[in-house]
Parts: structure tokens; sequence; C-alpha cells
């Protein structure tokens, strides 16, 4: 069974996109490259990115490295919607192990014509239900709570769209784009065990958070406005389980 298509989300000529052309190719996987996305003006100048709306929910806003990700990602994403057909995207600083290779077209077949995507690396690891179990042990899981993480996932071109059409303003960054599900509305899998690893050197390209003191009473509104969010977005959840035949 043929693989999908590898995106590889990297800075053209450099020494990470190098290292992850020559990691794919060990493993008989070709890649395109889809740039990495550099800002060099004022964060609140960024069209598509809501400064004030990420201000008044969480009282400080996203870093020049957060928002080029989010661009990144999404332009990965509107690639895929393009082409119309399920991509591996991987960030520069993936690592697969070469038994996920041969399962990465039964993953693709598992998820033909839905607005799925599947998570292969996450920062955490909730407990989950397994959706489809494929071969050598590999499964297709759905967590019971947010992962996290965009170092490497697979999508169809229906979840690509999704993405895209909940992301022409964005606020969140991009990992907790993804698990805002009821934003998109497209599901998010793990795959498990997790057969990719995260080399990222330890420095994250992101850069570091400036996070403003805040009075009380912004505080209190902050912490209301996340409950209603948790609130929605668990509804969303329990809803996304029965339709996938989970909740049984």
């Amino acid at each position: 069974m043929s693989h999908p298509s590898v995106i590889v989300i990297s800075a053209p000529g450099g020494r990470r996109h190098e290292i992850a052309a020559a990691h794919l190719k060990e493993l008989g996987l070709s890649c395109e490259l889809s740039p990495a996305v550099f800002i060099q003006v004022p964060p609140e100048v960024v069209l598509g990115y809501d400064h004030p709306r990420r201000v008044l929910e969480l009282g400080y806003g996203l870093t020049k490295g957060e928002i080029g990700c989010f661009l990144a990602h999404k332009a990965a994403w509107e690639n895929i919607s393009r082409r119309g057909e399920t991509c591996l995207v991987l960030e520069d600083d993936a690592r697969l192990e070469s038994r996920l290779v041969p399962l990465l077209g039964q993953i693709a077949e598992a998820l033909d014509g839905r607005a799925m995507l599947i998570r292969f690396y996450s920062v955490k690891h909730p407990r989950h239900k397994t959706w489809r179990k494929l071969a050598d042990g590999f499964e297709l899981v759905r967590p019971l709570s947010p992962g996290g993480s965009t170092v490497a996932y697979m999508l169809t071109p229906e979840c690509a769209r999704a993405l895209v059409a909940g992301s022409r303003s964005f606020w969140l960054a991009v990992d907790e784009y993804m698990d805002d599900e009821a934003s998109h509305g497209a599901p998010i899998l793990h795959g498990f065990p997790e057969w990719v690893r995260h080399e990222d050197e330890g420095a994250s390209l992101v850069g570091a958070r400036a996070k403003p003191p805040m009075g009380v009473s912004h505080k209190v509104a902050r912490e209301w406005r996340r409950l209603l969010r948790n609130f929605h977005q668990s509804i969303h959840r329990e809803r996304t389980l029965w339709q996938l035949g989970l909740r049984l």
C-alpha cells in the first residue's frame, strides 16, 4: 500500500530541513517543503491574528514565533485542501520510527472521507478509547482530554478545509487551536503507541511568552471565560465520543 504525501514545515535550505529530509530518505519517504513563516512586523498588525480577543481572553498576546508557526501550518492545510488528498505533516524536528512507515497507508485509508486528524506525537498522554486497531499492535485512539503538539500529524482534505475555515481569525497558538475542536469541528485522534520522537535540541523556536501582571478583577473575568470555554468544549468532546461510537 502506498504511503500518503509527506509535507515538512521548515526553512528552505536550512540545517534542520536537510536533517529532516535525510531522515525521511532513510525511511524510504520522499517529502516536499512547506516554508516556515517568520514574522517581521508587530504581532498586532498580522492579518488574521485577533490580538484584542487574545488579550481579552488570556491577558497576553501570542509571540511572533507562535504566529509564524500558526501561519506555517495553515499554509500546509491550504495546500492539502487544494490538492484534495490526505497528507502527513511534519515539523522539521519530528523523527519517525521505521515501524510506523508501513502503516501510513492503512491510517490514511481509515481516515478516507472523514474530516479527521491523527496526531502521532503529543506532549500530553491522556486516557483514551480505541477507535481502530491496525497491524503490529498499532491503534488509532480517541483521547478523553486534549493532547497538544503539531510535531507530526496526518489529516484529510476535509479536515484541512475545516481547520482553514475555523482559522480565518485566530487567537490561540496552533496546537491549542487544533485541540479546540468546537471551533472547527474536526475530531483529533492519537496514534498509539507513540512511534514519533521530537528532537527539538532542547530549544523552542517560537519564543518565550511575556505575561504582564493582571488585576484581581481581570483574573476573575479571565477564569470565568476560561470556564465557559472549557464547558463548551467538554460538551463537544462528549458528543464526538458518541459520534465515533465510543461512548458505549
